[in-house]
């Protein structure tokens, strides 16, 4: 038999073999679903509240989402969704557009991905990690179905902090020629004065200069064996990156 019509019957079985295996074996909640539905939402960052409006959004699984996204500060901003790839930095006095497919039930935080400072807000200090809101998507195969279960605030705050801080901590190991995809991080989790984590004396706090006072929060980088590469330290209300420490340096 010819070569070239093997091929094709084995690409033909290859391709035939995936879609059974999608049909019969992968879960109805896993499968990606669009509904042709679009929904367009406006979004609109104030002036100095360090905050979206609105802070929480729904939608049904496989709807198309249309953001319009409009910065009405004079410095700039960020807006992300990680779950859905969505990165892009907003310039101050700004509108921007965002469409994806939410092709995933849950609930998602979308953030600020750029460091945008701090100030008081009828009193009380916001910054960065305080632009943060919800979005919730709705599973319509299953009701019943845990997935896209919404998730309980305290863990959705720790996941909306976690990536406002990660965003400007990747932007500033990408900055010293850190390959952040090929990097694992250990986060702090309770958003507090955290000390120092590993067991090695090559860190001391004063070294880094951060009081006991100061609050940050720490992200450190390991290598695939799990080895600790670099210390990056985020201002816990601005979200700037105030000290680096690349571990054996």
């Amino acid at each position: 038999m010819n070569k070239y019509i093997i091929i094709v019957i084995v690409l033909v079985l290859i391709i035939a073999s995936g879609a059974v295996y999608r049909a019969k074996f992968v879960p109805e909640v896993e499968k990606a679903v669009v509904t042709g539905i679009e929904r367009s939402i406006s979004i609109v960052t104030f002036e100095n509240t360090w905050a979206f409006e609105p802070e929480f959004i729904e939608a049904d699984q496989g709807d198309k989402i249309i953001f319009t996204i409009t910065n009405r500060d004079d410095y700039d901003h960020g807006f992300a969704i990680d779950a859905f790839g969505i990165s892009q930095r907003m310039p101050a006095k700004s509108t921007i557009v965002i469409e994806f497919v939410v092709t995933q039930a849950g609930d998602f935080p979308y953030y600020c991905s750029v460091s945008c400072g701090s100030g008081l807000v009828d009193g009380e200090k916001r910054g960065h990690f305080n632009q943060v809101g919800r979005l919730h998507v709705k599973s319509i195969i299953s009701e019943t179905s845990d997935f896209g279960k919404t998730v309980s605030d305290e863990d959705f705050a720790k996941s909306a902090r976690h990536a406002s801080a990660v965003a400007p901590a990747n932007e500033k190991a990408e900055e010293l020629g850190y390959d952040v995809s090929n990097l694992e991080i250990l986060f702090d989790e309770d958003n507090t004065l955290w000390g120092i984590y590993v067991d090695s004396e090559d860190i001391d706090v004063k070294e880094l200069n951060l009081s006991e006072e100061q609050q940050y929060q720490s992200i450190l980088y390991r290598d695939n064996d799990s080895n600790p590469v670099l210390w990056i330290f985020i201002d816990s209300f601005e979200g700037e990156v105030i000290n680096v420490f690349e571990v054996g340096e």
